[in-house]
């Protein structure tokens, strides 16, 4: 007999003896059993849905999902639109395009906030392609964007120690934490490049500093 086994056979003498004690009958003791079942059956579904969104959050982990969307009966070049982690529509680029004003506008209109839409065509006609690609930020990217331009050669290299997931998160909250930067007081600089990625700023929420 196995150790795991005999130890479940001393449980449940504990638990019969304890029962006894109690001094119920043999039908109450079946039933204390039986709602004991019950309830072991209920925590391991919660385990199970414990375990199954944790999965899908791993899954759902990607950053950003970026897509070329072309039509060459309404314009020519690629736009591109990028969706966040939780599938909302966060940019609109068609700076690669010849679309005039009324174009832009009506792509703009019917470009879907959540991204299952796009994958599933919703409202786009049959002339065009969307197509799916890995999102990925430069250092040129980041650099245009941060408000302070030092100490460069130091932010660079912080930059290549960094995974793309890290690099997209950085680069999208220069947005949040510029906007926190300006509301300080006049004179107020913004921190270093180098010292927002080295020392991971980018994961601050400073919607709520």
């Amino acid at each position: 007999m196995s150790n795991t086994k005999q130890t479940a056979e001393q449980l449940a003498d504990n638990i019969i003896a304890l029962l006894t004690e109690a001094g119920l009958s043999y039908d109450d003791m079946l039933q204390v059993i039986h709602l004991a079942r019950i309830k072991l059956e209920a925590l391991q579904k919660q385990d199970f849905a414990k375990d199954y969104n944790t999965q899908l959050t791993i899954k759902t982990t990607n950053p950003m999902q970026q897509y070329v969307i072309t039509n060459n009966e309404r314009y020519s070049g690629d736009a591109v639109v990028v969706y966040n982690a939780q599938g909302q529509l966060i940019k609109i680029d068609t700076s690669a395009t010849n679309m005039d004003a009324a174009t832009l506008q009506a792509f703009k209109a019917i470009v879907p906030v959540r991204v299952q839409e796009l994958e599933a065509g919703t409202g786009f006609t049959a002339a065009t392609k969307i197509i799916a690609q890995d999102y990925e930020v430069s250092f040129e990217d980041f650099w245009k964007k941060y408000p302070l331009k030092r100490n460069r050669y130091k932010a660079e290299e912080c930059w290549r120690r960094m995974s793309k997931g890290e690099q997209i998160e950085a680069y999208i909250n220069i947005d949040e934490y510029t906007k926190w930067a300006k509301k300080q007081f006049e004179g107020y600089q913004p921190m270093l490049a180098d010292r927002y990625l080295r020392s991971k700023e980018y994961k601050t929420n400073w919607k709520k500093v």
